[in-house]
Parts: structure tokens; C-alpha cells; sequence
């Protein structure tokens, strides 16, 4: 094996990133990795992208999932009760990422309730309203 010289500037940015990286694990990990039992794995930056955009598809599928509940429910209030009891959508953001799964559109400026509201007209109020019309007896 071919060794080079380090620079002395190579060093200090090498340690620089250890030190990153120390810092970031658990206490437990920590241990372990001074006990001989662990290890650090080297991973280029373009696997760590990946991996985020892989979780950003499971999120996705998740709310897809939730506005299938939704869109299943037949009443604007069962709708309603499963947005409020549901983990995934206790904030705006939540709401939104919701709204993007499902393509329904939103304002920037929409508030939570009108968020709510948009949901539920478009994954159930329209199917309400459909079924009324099919429903209607013009003799």
C-alpha cells in the first residue's frame, strides 16, 4: 500500500468531520463504538439524497392512504372526526402534505379550518353531492 503524506489542513478537516459526526450519535453508539463494538460506515452524499427522497415516497403513501379513510367515510362529519383523531394531521403543514398526496389545490394563505374544509368537500362532499343527483326522481 502506497502511503502520502497528510497535510496537515487534510488532517484537520478530517477530524473536523469525525468530531460532525460524534456528535450526532446516541450516547449508547458512542459507547459501543469505544468498547470495539461498533463502527463508523462511510456513505458518498448522493445515497444520503436518495434516502431522503425515499422517505418523502413513504410519507406520500401514507397520506394517500389517510385520504383513502377519508374518502371512504359517507358523511362530512365521519370526514371531519378522522382529520381531528388522525396523528399524521395535527398541524398545517401536515394538512398540506395531505392536500399535495391528493392534488387538491390550496391558497399559500388558507387557514387550518379552510384547509379541513377543502379535504373534505373534495374527498367526500362531492360524492355526497353526486349521489343526491342520482338520487333525485324527476317523475
Amino acid at each position: 500500500m502506497i502511503t502520502m503524506p497528510i497535510k496537515r489542513q487534510d488532517l484537520l478537516k478530517m477530524l473536523e468531520i469525525m468530531s460532525e459526526t460524534l456528535s450526532t450519535i446516541s450516547d449508547k453508539e458512542y459507547n459501543e463504538l469505544l468498547a470495539g463494538d461498533g463502527h463508523l460506515v462511510y456513505e458518498t452524499k448522493s445515497n444520503h439524497k436518495k434516502e431522503i427522497n425515499d422517505n418523502k415516497e413513504i410519507d406520500v403513501s401514507i397520506y394517500r392512504n389517510i385520504a383513502d379513510r377519508i374518502g371512504s367515510c359517507e358523511t362530512r362529519d365521519e370526514a371531519y372526526q378522522i382529520i381531528e383523531n388522525e396523528a399524521m394531521l395535527k398541524t398545517k403543514k401536515d394538512l398540506l402534505a395531505l392536500t399535495q398526496a391528493s392534488e387538491i389545490h390550496t391558497n399559500k394563505n388558507d387557514s387550518r379550518e379552510q384547509i379541513k374544509e377543502k379535504i373534505v368537500e373534495s374527498l367526500v362532499g362531492f360524492k355526497i353531492r353526486s349521489d343526491s343527483i342520482k338520487n333525485i326522481d324527476l317523475k
